[in-house]
């Protein structure tokens, strides 16, 4: 038996106490409503042998040993990635408010076409060789994200294309993931439930350029939204190669739309780079 599934015989993480078993290691998150750390021991009442929570939080009175950090979500994240370690060589994202579903599916349309095995994952599921899998989360919770990439990676996909929304990147959903190119398309007011701002809806979405891709990774930015220079300026500050499209864009600058029967017709400027 291997590493990997003697740890996951014998211990693993949950965030949903229902979902405990005997060995799990429980992780209580802060939700929008309430604190999940509030049900430790009814983790540790269905097995759990251990418990991750905030330093905020009130747990009651438990017997299992508590690791109380600032962060829980980032830890579960990690965690996740080190029991799903497998992921696509190629993994691009892209945020905003609208078009991400898109560029997620054309993305893996243009690998395609160049004969790479590709996959998409976000707001209508997992589209990839073999399988069409209907979701309803654009970002998946860290456990499901990592298993998945883990079981298309093993499948033999190595370039992904994903959303990321503010939720994810908010609640630290793609923490651990191995991206290497990100983009965003526009903002617009939306998830204002979730959000108290749209200036902390912005923020939320600029984690993934200040954040959550590595250093020198492309940032391929639509120049035409209002909110385009504060992505640029995000991307900037997290170290990334700024490639901006559009009618304001530098790399790819939009010339000309013509509208026919049925076609459209786009003329466009590429600034032709080897780095990308």
């Amino acid at each position: 038996m291997s590493r990997r599934n003697r740890c996951y015989r014998y211990f693993w993480c949950c965030c949903k106490f229902s979902d405990i078993k005997d060995g799990y290691l429980f992780f209580g998150l802060a939700g929008t409503n309430f604190d999940g750390a509030k049900f430790t021991s009814n983790a540790q009442e269905n097995g759990a042998v251990a418990a991750v929570v905030s330093t905020k939080s009130d747990i009651g009175d438990v017997s299992i040993p508590v690791w109380r950090c600032e962060d829980p979500r980032r830890i579960l994240a990690y965690t996740a990635a080190q029991f799903y370690p497998k992921q696509p060589e190629i993994i691009g994202t892209v945020t905003g408010t609208a078009g991400k579903t898109s560029v997620a599916t054309f993305l893996r349309q243009i690998w395609d076409a160049d004969s790479r095995v590709a996959a998409s994952l976000g707001t209508t599921g997992v589209v990839a060789p073999g399988r069409e899998d209907y979701g309803n989360l654009t970002t998946p919770d860290p456990i499901s994200l990592h298993r998945l990439l883990d079981e298309l990676a093993r499948d033999g996909i190595m370039h992904a294309a994903m959303e990321a929304s503010s939720h994810g990147l908010d609640q630290r959903r793609l923490d651990g993931v191995r991206l290497s190119v990100g983009g965003f398309t526009n903002l617009g007011r939306d998830h204002l439930d979730y959000h108290p701002t749209v200036e902390d809806y912005l923020e939320a979405k600029m984690l993934l350029f200040r954040e959550r891709l590595p250093k020198g990774a492309p940032a391929v930015i639509f120049a035409d939204d209002p909110f385009s220079q504060a992505a640029i300026d995000a991307a900037n500050e997290g170290g990334c190669e700024v490639l901006t499209v559009g009618r304001a864009g530098e790399f790819i600058a939009l010339k000309k739309v013509e509208h026919l029967q049925l076609v459209r017709l786009l003329s466009c400027n590429i600034l032709v780079s080897t780095t990308v």
